[in-house]
């Protein structure tokens, strides 16, 4: 098994760790909070990694769940039923997209699907 593999319940755990979020107007998270799968990512270079650290706030579920129906992550969720290590991979991959383009919410939404 691949170590950088979020667990099932990381999204959850997550949001529920920052859940009054929405009453803090800055967020930090430490590089080391970050969650494994991130920080042991071969994907991510260290710079994507520290642009998620530094992010200034985590999406919301519903945000996360609102992205689940554009077309390029519909059809990439799609593409990879059964196959859980490569939608992973490939969830990643279109996190760093985001992140080169400096949308690190968009980033952070896709790693939480």
């Amino acid at each position: 098994m691949l170590r950088w593999l979020r667990p099932v319940n990381l999204r959850t755990g997550l949001l529920k760790k920052y859940k009054n979020f929405s009453q803090i107007s800055v967020f930090f998270m430490d590089y080391n909070q970050l969650p494994p799968f991130i920080r042991e990512s071969r994907i991510f270079t260290e710079n994507d990694k520290i642009k998620l650290a530094q992010a200034e706030r985590l999406p919301t579920p519903q945000e996360v769940d609102d992205i689940t129906g554009l077309p390029e992550i519909y059809e990439l969720l799609n593409a990879f039923i059964g196959d859980q290590s490569s939608r992973n991979t490939h969830l990643q991959l279109k996190a760093r997209e985001y992140l080169q383009d400096n949308q690190v919410d968009m980033a952070w939404k896709v790693l939480l699907i």
